[in-house]
């Protein structure tokens, strides 16, 4: 009974470890390179109507890598037609560098050289690289104003896109592959010598079936290890094609757009005034309307617009002001302050209708026309319509200023007033000779009501608010800077530089703007670590392909392993990148929803240059914070790098601060002994 217990088990551990239970992680690989075969073989045939590709030669030993490597980038990321036209379209990584230097040397300085590609002939050599770059598309990334815009610094793919030729390509990275897969092969051989070994001596010492179940994984380890290349390469332009279609399709769709915030960025701000016409009088009113917040520009004018003819020279003011300060559409413009300008009010409309300076001027002036009618020319005598226009004008003025004819029509008081004045100008020119009335006091007066508008509706004629302080006129002062997520939108700052000891103490004053380029600097640093590991990843893939080779699937983990963090490592670009574009797309929703709405009425009472800057933090954090979605070792790897980076700022402008602190103490101290020296 005992030895048929023993044999059950040694049945189910046989059940239990059938050879095919081996083959699982090489099996997926070999499906992927297979695939990838498929892919390459058929960019490697070229259309028929494609012109052929002049042929460089090239003396670099790993020319056979490079010749797989560009068809296969050139299938995902290049453009066909540009290719056919360029004469190192069609190759990568260091036969592409090898391109660009033969065709350099062969044209020198002739700008028409035929074996420059028709894109790049016509410009300086020297600048032959650049425009390479643009021929290839790779480019794609360093537009002067992209709508998706860089989370590191502007001309820079390094977040965008996985160079083959720093990468795959590079002769380096090519040779340290080879060598690791020379010491994988040695290991394998050893490996197949002992699985023979098992198999001769199968039945004596060791189990055949054993020796058996582990030949099959050991061979396709060496198969796969050998084609890795092939798997990494296809993996690296399949990485960059996904990443550069959902960019250029986010770039060129005119629906996914990045909305404009209605909040200001808080970044060159500027005092704008908007000058306006507010249609009511009385001492009451100027402490109401100089302590109640303005809406918008755009709203204000359309409450309280001044006549165009209101200022001098015919210029006009709330319009001219619209049409010029504020046209920027992407300006946002919270208020400052308010002028209601009480004594210009009372120089014309006075305390009542009856009483105003503009009623009597008009009365007066029209009843002495009347007065006088009996001594006009012959041939310019008033007509009884005349008279009847004369002796309507000052009702008209007197109901034009009344509390109810204010709110019907604001400015018709002014439009009647200049209309009067222009038409008694006209019967006192023509009707009248020169010597026959006395009309110097009249016309004072009118000229007296022509000077208050003038000063009522344009100030002294500034634009500008003199700091804040008041101006004479009706005016409205805003502080406007553009839209936070506007046209002038930059996620990051273009000086990324944190060595400058001065600038690190100015921004003591405002750390904000600082932790904006610290994250800018994180991300940085995370993308070279990424670049790194996909090196890393490169050389070391036979020996991680080749443990699963190891008997009893004890390698199977390493495999494992060693296929998570380079997946992760290349396709967490793609994943960053689809980030970027959902949180820029969304920021002016974010930001508004997030401020409560109103520009005027933060949430939180912060100021709308602090909040663009908490705002810009997050998203950057959001984008730095994606690797760790992973949770594989070279994600939190690079997770870690940025911290790093982080603790570097701030060590540097600490040590800057605490240098800084001991130099201006000796300077104080050596001032000191200089002064006890004098005054002795």
């Amino acid at each position: 009974m005992k030895m048929s217990g023993q044999g059950s088990a040694l049945k189910r551990e046989r059940t239990k470890k059938k050879w095919w239970h081996f083959l699982d992680m090489p099996i997926a690989l070999l499906i992927a390179i297979v695939l990838t075969s498929i892919l390459l073989l058929a960019s490697l045939n070229p259309s028929p109507t494609q012109a052929p590709q002049p042929q460089h030669s090239s003396g670099n030993s790993m020319s056979g890598l490079a010749s797989i490597a560009a068809p296969l980038e050139n299938l995902f990321t290049h453009d066909n037609q540009s290719a056919a036209n360029d004469p190192c379209g069609a190759k990568e990584g260091s036969e592409f560098t090898k391109c660009i230097q033969d065709v350099l040397q062969k044209c020198g300085n002739d700008v028409n050289c035929k074996d420059l590609p028709e894109a790049c002939r016509n410009i300086p050599p020297m600048q032959f690289q650049e425009c390479m770059d643009g021929v290839t598309g790779r480019d794609t990334y360093q537009k002067d104003d992209p709508k998706i815009q860089n989370p590191i610094a502007k001309g820079s793919s390094l977040f965008f896109f996985s160079p083959f030729e720093i990468t795959i390509a590079n002769t380096q990275v090519n040779l340290l592959w080879s060598a690791m897969l020379a010491i994988v092969d040695a290991f394998l051989v050893v490996a197949l010598l002992m699985q023979g070994l098992r198999v001769i001596l199968s039945g004596s010492v060791f189990r055949y079936a054993r020796a058996i179940e582990d030949l099959p994984g050991a061979l396709l380890a060496i198969i796969v290890a050998h084609i890795s290349l092939l798997f990494m390469v296809s993996a690296i332009g399949l990485g960059n094609s996904m990443t550069k279609y959902i960019y250029t399709f986010a770039e060129e769709n005119p629906v996914i757009k990045r909305d404009a915030s209605g909040f200001g960025s808080g970044n060159n701000e500027k005092e704008l005034t908007l000058r306006v016409f507010f249609t009511e009088t009385g001492k009451d009113k100027e402490q109401y309307y100089e302590t109640t917040k303005a809406p918008s520009p755009a709203d204000a004018a359309k409450l309280w617009p001044a006549p165009d003819n209101g200022a001098p020279n015919g210029k006009g003011t709330t319009s001219e002001d619209m049409n010029n300060q504020f046209k920027n559409k992407d300006l946002v413009c919270t208020w400052e302050k308010s002028s209601f300008d009480i004594s210009e009010r009372d120089k014309i409309f006075g305390t009542s209708p009856e009483t105003s300076n503009i009623y009597m001027s008009v009365k007066l002036r029209s009843e002495n026309l009347i007065r006088h009618k009996d001594e006009t020319r012959d041939d310019h005598k008033f007509t009884q319509d005349d008279l009847n226009y004369l002796q309507s004008m000052a009702q008209t003025i007197k109901d034009d200023i009344s509390p109810t004819g204010f709110g019907q029509d604001a400015l018709k008081w002014y439009e009647d007033f200049t209309q009067f004045d222009t038409d008694m100008g006209n019967f006192e020119k023509n009707n009248f000779l020169p010597t026959t009335l006395d009309l110097t006091t009249y016309r004072d007066e009118t000229n007296a009501i022509i000077s208050a508008s003038s000063l009522l509706f344009n100030g002294e004629g500034r634009g500008m608010s003199p700091n804040g302080s008041d101006m004479p006129g009706d005016a409205i002062i805003y502080k406007c800077s553009a839209d936070a997520t506007g046209n002038t939108f930059q996620l990051v700052p273009d000086d990324l530089n944190f060595t400058d000891l001065f600038k690190n103490l100015q921004s003591l004053t405002d750390a904000l703007p600082m932790m904006r380029k610290i994250m800018a600097l994180m991300l940085l640093v995370q993308m070279i670590v990424r670049i790194f590991f996909i090196n890393l990843y490169i050389v070391t893939a036979p020996l991680g392909i080749g443990c699963s080779a190891l008997p009893g699937k004890v390698g199977q983990p390493v495999t494992r392993l060693w296929l998570q963090g380079f997946l992760s490592t290349v396709f967490v670009q793609f994943l960053m990148v689809a980030a970027l574009i959902g949180i820029q797309t969304l920021l002016g929703g974010v930001l508004s929803f997030t401020a409560g709405g109103d520009p005027q009425n933060v949430a939180g009472g912060l100021d709308n240059k602090s909040l663009t800057n908490i705002i810009y933090i997050a998203c950057l954090w959001f984008v730095m914070r994606i690797p760790t979605l992973f949770n594989t070792a070279p994600m939190q790897t690079m997770a870690a790098a940025g911290q790093m980076m982080a603790q570097t700022v701030g060590t540097t402008i600490s040590m800057q601060v605490a240098q800084f602190q001991m130099e201006v103490q000796a300077a104080i101290s050596v001032g000191s002994i200089a002064v006890s020296a004098i005054a002795r």
